[in-house]
Protein backbone atom coordinates (compact mmCIF):
# COMPACT_ATOMS: atom_id res chain seq x y z
CA UNK A 1 0.00 0.00 0.00
CA UNK A 2 2.89 2.17 -0.07
CA UNK A 3 2.66 4.57 -2.40
CA UNK A 4 -0.90 4.51 -2.49
CA UNK A 5 -1.65 5.86 -6.33
CA UNK A 6 -4.97 6.72 -7.04
CA UNK A 7 -5.43 5.66 -11.26
CA UNK A 8 -8.88 6.65 -11.54
CA UNK A 9 -12.25 7.52 -10.09
CA UNK A 10 -15.61 5.87 -11.00
CA UNK A 11 -18.59 7.46 -10.01
CA UNK A 12 -21.73 6.13 -10.59
CA UNK A 13 -24.78 8.33 -10.85
CA UNK A 14 -23.12 11.06 -8.49
CA UNK A 15 -25.62 12.60 -6.18
CA UNK A 16 -25.18 16.63 -6.88
CA UNK A 17 -27.47 18.63 -6.03
CA UNK A 18 -27.37 22.77 -6.01
CA UNK A 19 -29.70 25.41 -5.46
CA UNK A 20 -31.10 26.66 -8.56
CA UNK A 21 -33.06 23.81 -10.74
CA UNK A 22 -32.33 21.87 -13.62
CA UNK A 23 -34.30 20.91 -16.35
CA UNK A 24 -34.37 17.44 -15.41
CA UNK A 25 -35.40 18.18 -11.64
CA UNK A 26 -38.20 20.60 -12.83
CA UNK A 27 -39.44 19.03 -15.91
CA UNK A 28 -38.59 14.86 -15.89
CA UNK A 29 -41.52 12.82 -16.22
CA UNK A 30 -42.08 10.88 -12.72
CA UNK A 31 -40.51 7.40 -13.29
CA UNK A 32 -42.98 4.42 -11.66
CA UNK A 33 -41.21 3.10 -8.91
CA UNK A 34 -38.43 5.73 -9.38
CA UNK A 35 -35.61 5.27 -6.46
CA UNK A 36 -34.99 9.15 -6.29
CA UNK A 37 -37.81 12.24 -6.31
CA UNK A 38 -37.00 15.92 -5.82
CA UNK A 39 -38.68 16.66 -2.68
CA UNK A 40 -36.25 13.11 -1.19
CA UNK A 41 -33.11 14.37 -2.84
CA UNK A 42 -33.72 17.67 -0.89
CA UNK A 43 -34.61 15.89 2.17
CA UNK A 44 -31.39 13.80 1.58
CA UNK A 45 -29.32 17.13 1.32
CA UNK A 46 -31.10 18.72 4.01
CA UNK A 47 -30.09 16.05 6.47
CA UNK A 48 -26.42 15.55 4.86
CA UNK A 49 -25.00 18.98 5.48
CA UNK A 50 -23.69 21.22 7.80
CA UNK A 51 -26.37 23.14 10.04
CA UNK A 52 -26.87 26.96 7.96
CA UNK A 53 -25.78 25.36 4.82
CA UNK A 54 -28.02 25.24 1.22
CA UNK A 55 -27.51 22.89 -1.64
CA UNK A 56 -24.80 24.86 -3.00
CA UNK A 57 -22.28 23.90 -0.56
CA UNK A 58 -19.42 22.07 -2.05
CA UNK A 59 -20.58 18.79 -0.80
CA UNK A 60 -23.70 19.27 -2.57
CA UNK A 61 -22.57 21.49 -5.93
CA UNK A 62 -19.05 20.57 -7.34
CA UNK A 63 -19.51 23.45 -9.51
CA UNK A 64 -20.79 26.00 -6.94
CA UNK A 65 -18.48 29.69 -7.44
CA UNK A 66 -17.46 28.67 -3.88
CA UNK A 67 -15.69 24.99 -5.02
CA UNK A 68 -11.78 25.07 -5.84
CA UNK A 69 -11.36 25.61 -9.94
CA UNK A 70 -11.05 22.06 -11.10
CA UNK A 71 -8.12 23.19 -13.80
CA UNK A 72 -5.92 23.46 -10.63
CA UNK A 73 -6.82 20.18 -9.37
CA UNK A 74 -5.06 17.27 -9.46
CA UNK A 75 -7.67 14.30 -10.84
CA UNK A 76 -7.04 11.27 -11.98
CA UNK A 77 -8.82 9.76 -15.11
CA UNK A 78 -12.63 9.25 -14.36
CA UNK A 79 -15.32 7.55 -15.82
CA UNK A 80 -19.02 9.20 -14.68
CA UNK A 81 -21.91 6.40 -15.41
CA UNK A 82 -25.40 8.63 -15.85
CA UNK A 83 -28.68 7.09 -16.11
CA UNK A 84 -30.82 8.51 -18.94
CA UNK A 85 -34.11 8.68 -16.51
CA UNK A 86 -32.16 10.14 -13.59
CA UNK A 87 -33.47 13.51 -12.09
CA UNK A 88 -29.67 13.82 -11.39
CA UNK A 89 -28.70 13.45 -15.13
CA UNK A 90 -28.14 17.40 -15.99
CA UNK A 91 -26.26 17.75 -12.98
CA UNK A 92 -24.54 14.89 -13.74
CA UNK A 93 -23.73 15.64 -17.13
CA UNK A 94 -22.61 19.43 -16.13
CA UNK A 95 -19.91 17.96 -14.29
CA UNK A 96 -18.53 15.78 -16.79
CA UNK A 97 -18.61 19.14 -18.96
CA UNK A 98 -16.77 21.17 -16.55
CA UNK A 99 -14.23 18.28 -16.00
CA UNK A 100 -13.75 17.94 -19.68
CA UNK A 101 -13.60 21.38 -19.77
CA UNK A 102 -11.21 22.26 -17.66
CA UNK A 103 -8.79 19.22 -19.61
CA UNK A 104 -9.15 16.49 -16.69
CA UNK A 105 -9.72 13.02 -18.80
CA UNK A 106 -13.38 11.98 -18.42
CA UNK A 107 -15.24 9.34 -20.04
CA UNK A 108 -19.25 10.12 -19.84
CA UNK A 109 -21.72 6.75 -20.09
CA UNK A 110 -25.16 7.05 -20.22
CA UNK A 111 -27.45 3.99 -19.28
CA UNK A 112 -30.62 4.53 -21.68
CA UNK A 113 -34.18 4.17 -20.36
CA UNK A 114 -33.22 3.39 -16.73
CA UNK A 115 -33.45 5.48 -13.67
CA UNK A 116 -31.19 6.90 -10.49
CA UNK A 117 -30.09 3.18 -8.90
CA UNK A 118 -31.51 1.06 -11.38
CA UNK A 119 -28.49 -1.41 -11.02
CA UNK A 120 -29.77 -2.44 -7.23
CA UNK A 121 -33.10 -1.25 -6.33
CA UNK A 122 -34.84 -2.34 -9.97
CA UNK A 123 -35.89 -6.08 -10.85
CA UNK A 124 -37.00 -5.57 -14.50
CA UNK A 125 -35.55 -6.81 -18.33
CA UNK A 126 -34.00 -3.13 -18.90
CA UNK A 127 -32.79 -3.05 -15.57
CA UNK A 128 -30.45 -6.32 -15.86
CA UNK A 129 -29.30 -5.33 -19.25
CA UNK A 130 -28.26 -2.03 -18.73
CA UNK A 131 -26.65 -2.90 -15.32
CA UNK A 132 -24.64 -5.56 -17.39
CA UNK A 133 -23.36 -3.04 -19.54
CA UNK A 134 -22.76 -0.98 -17.03
CA UNK A 135 -20.19 -4.23 -15.43
CA UNK A 136 -18.37 -4.16 -18.65
CA UNK A 137 -18.07 -0.46 -19.38
CA UNK A 138 -16.33 -0.25 -15.93
CA UNK A 139 -14.20 -3.36 -16.62
CA UNK A 140 -13.12 -1.64 -19.55
CA UNK A 141 -12.06 1.10 -17.85
CA UNK A 142 -10.05 -0.46 -15.10
CA UNK A 143 -8.06 -1.98 -17.28
CA UNK A 144 -7.41 0.81 -19.61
Amino acid sequence: MKPLVVKGSILIQPFFGGESRTATELHATPQVNSALTLPASDAYWRLSLPFGSNRDHPWCNPLANSTPKLRELRLAPTMVCVSEMDILKDRNMGFCNALSSAGKRVETKIYKGVGHAFQILHNSPSSHIRTQEMISDIKTFINQ
